[in-house]
């Protein structure tokens, strides 16, 4: 007669343990849209030779696939147009209170308009103020190798966006 009651009790427990997995199984995360973001703004940076500029950048987020990653395509002109750098960034999008509130972490390479790499990371808040429009404020740590006069940059940015 013990025998069963212990059995009965492991049955019991092997249920249980199976109906909240399958409750939880339906909870899942729903599949990420694809959304694009385009934003323009103004940049400064300590550690660089122009020091501040305009910024250009496309963040494009595929979803589904991707899930949280995406692409960024970046253009930073400096004091004058025909000096400033492209970069090319691969965007983990961390933290998400959609639809208004966005943190992103970027891993960036590109070149300056003189030839020279440049590599750095940083991390982006997006906020979302009325629709598609909202503000972004991105800080960034990067590293231009010029021979031997390689340096660092910190560079804060701070810009309007649209889309999402």
């Amino acid at each position: 007669m013990f025998f069963p009651r212990k059995l009965t009790l492991w049955f019991l427990t092997g249920v249980l343990l199976l109906s909240g997995r399958s409750a939880h199984a339906e909870e899942a995360e729903p599949t990420r849209p694809f959304h694009l973001v385009a934003a323009a703004g103004y940049y400064a940076a300590l550690g660089s030779p122009a020091g501040w500029g305009p910024t250009l950048s496309v963040d494009m987020l595929p979803g589904s696939f991707a899930d949280r990653y995406g692409l960024r395509a970046e253009w930073r002109g400096y004091r004058k147009l025909s000096e400033g750098s492209a970069l090319v960034s691969l965007l983990f999008e961390a933290g998400a209170s959609r639809p208004q509130l966005a943190l992103k972490l970027l891993a960036e390479a590109g070149l300056t308009f003189d030839g020279n790499p440049i590599l750095g990371g940083g991390v982006e808040w997006s906020f979302w103020v009325f629709g598609p429009v909202g503000v972004s404020l991105l800080t960034d740590l990067q590293v231009i190798v010029d021979g031997v006069d390689t340096r660092p940059a910190l560079s804060i940015s701070f810009g309007v966006h649209i889309g999402g």
